[in-house]
């Protein structure tokens, strides 16, 4: 029978300073291949990142989990390399993959 879809997420990238903006002027990636200047409106603080990791992160993966519905596997899902290319992927993901996914 189908099961919600379980998520799993990294916030590696909240932790990269070269990856998010720091301070008004620093050009970082959009994660669409190209590239974006940050204004005073866009730096990531620590209160942004609470809010980000503990609030609106999980509360969107459970709608999504709530709202998608699949078959089970019973192995793990390993994430193709250069799948995703523009964010950190955890590399045991691509090795062993993700269990119970």
């Amino acid at each position: 029978a189908p099961e919600s879809i379980r998520v799993t997420f990294s916030t590696a990238d909240l932790s990269d300073t070269s990856k998010h903006c720091t301070r008004a002027g620093q050009v970082v990636p959009d994660f669409a291949g190209g590239s974006v200047t940050c204004t005073a409106d866009d730096i990531l603080t620590s209160t942004r990142r609470s809010v980000l990791t503990n609030n609106i992160l999980p509360a969107a993966f459970a709608k999504l989990s709530a709202a998608l519905k699949l078959e089970r596997l019973t192995s793990n899902i390993v994430v193709p390399q250069g799948a995703c290319s523009h964010f950190t992927i955890p590399a045991s993901h691509s090795s062993t993959g993700v269990a119970n996914a």
